[in-house]
């Protein structure tokens, strides 16, 4: 496949993540006043009222979920990170399955709150070479890993919450 190629197949990719973090990004802003978590003691037995989930945790899940895909977009098309174009179509293309799925599988306001924190494997996975040389291991050991814990929600959600 030609370099140009690549290239815009990368840019589409990156895009199309950068759309769906948008997605994400404005449900979990906007909240759900109707889905209420209820604190509990270390022994399990719930104490106080439910409430809605707070303004500056969802504000912080958003700032990981822009910071991840921002970092991960930047390596993917600099050019160190072209030499990694098949893991971060493939790293690209589990996020947004797993943006998808998880819209499907109820309610999104909840679901997109896990979503975000699996984000963060996305620029581990382009910088897998500079991760991997102080951990004196292959850069295929951090990428696995990545690919293991984005196809792992994916599977979860697929196996577990639809087949209830």
């Amino acid at each position: 496949m030609k370099k140009r190629v690549r290239r815009q197949i990368v840019w589409v990719a990156v895009a199309c993540s950068a759309v769906a973090g948008i997605a994400v990004a404005m449900i979990l802003l906007r909240g759900d006043p109707t889905y209420l978590v209820q604190p509990h003691t270390r022994g399990g037995t719930p104490w106080g009222p439910p409430v809605p989930i707070s303004f500056p945790y969802r504000a912080i899940s958003v700032t990981i979920l822009a910071v991840s895909l921002v970092a991960a977009g930047r390596r993917a098309v600099s050019a160190d990170g072209m030499l990694l174009w098949p893991l971060a179509l493939a790293g690209y293309a589990l996020f947004i399955l797993d943006v998808i799925v998880s819209a499907m599988a109820g309610k999104a306001f909840p679901e997109f709150l896990a979503v975000v924190w699996f984000t963060i494997p996305l620029p581990l996975l382009l910088y897998s070479e500079p991760l991997a040389e102080p951990l004196k291991a292959p850069a295929w050991v951090v990428w696995g890993l990545c690919f293991l814990v984005l196809a792992g929600r994916l599977v979860w959600l697929v196996f577990v919450q639809f087949s209830a």
